[in-house]
């Protein structure tokens, strides 16, 4: 249970919601608690209260009761994954959350993890962010395509990156940014996935990158460039 790499897994559970046919809602982010804190969430419904069972990842029922829907204050659980189920013969699939130990937040340390923001809308970046902190890491890796931060060029469009190195960094996390793809002006057959026909675009291109994101600790040139199925010459 104090992998981070787990403890990551169950939030991103947790986040998705997966099978939840009554749901209920609480202010941390995933639906992730620390143990430090009383578990609490609401349901939105016209009864005054409202009979509840939290179920192990073993599926024990560990604790059941009737509760009040606009709070449901179930104290505080020990680490583990959980899935909150309204009614005592219920047999849907519940509401998953997650209890995790305070992480101790370091200066320096090496755990890392990638962060796919290709995939994340630009609201759901800072949970995911801070669903990382929580699992103890001190790094995000995450990809940002050369193509989209200077579609023409010479011309850099930072907003929606701005906005990630940001959330990131809000949540504490170190960042090392991959910049991947090549833009179509780069290549004479326009192949994204081969290097520039001049790689002093590739110097010039980075040499603004470095300057523009100040909350960029580390960078990295080409994602996997000894991989054939993302970079058709490979180093």
């Amino acid at each position: 249970v104090r992998s981070p790499l787990l403890v990551l897994m169950l939030g991103t559970v947790c986040l998705q919601g997966v099978g939840a046919q009554t749901r209920f809602t609480s202010k941390e982010p995933g639906n992730v608690f620390y143990d430090t804190q009383p578990v609490r969430f609401a349901l939105s419904d016209s009864k005054d209260k409202v009979h509840v069972r939290i179920v192990s990842v073993l599926n024990k029922t560990v604790r059941e009761g009737d509760y009040s829907e606009r709070d449901i204050n179930l104290g505080k659980l020990p680490w583990g994954w959980y899935r909150l189920v309204r009614g005592a013969g219920n047999t849907e699939e519940g509401t998953p959350f997650a209890v995790v130990p305070r992480p101790r937040q370091k200066e320096e340390g090496w755990a890392g993890v990638t962060i796919g923001l290709f995939s994340l809308q630009a609201e759901q970046i800072e949970t995911v962010s801070e669903l990382a902190r929580r699992a103890g890491f001190v790094w995000a890796r995450s990809s940002r395509s050369w193509s989209e931060l200077e579609p023409i060029k010479g011309k850099f469009l930072w907003e929606r990156a701005d906005k990630a190195v940001q959330a990131q960094n809000s949540k504490g996390l170190r960042l090392l940014q991959v910049i991947s793809d090549v833009p179509k002006w780069a290549r004479a057959d326009s192949n994204p996935l081969a290097f520039p026909d001049d790689l002093r675009d590739a110097f010039r291109s980075g040499r603004e990158f470095a300057r523009h994101f100040g909350g960029v600790r580390a960078w990295e040139v080409g994602s996997e460039a000894d991989n054939r199925a993302v970079c058709t010459e490979p180093a």
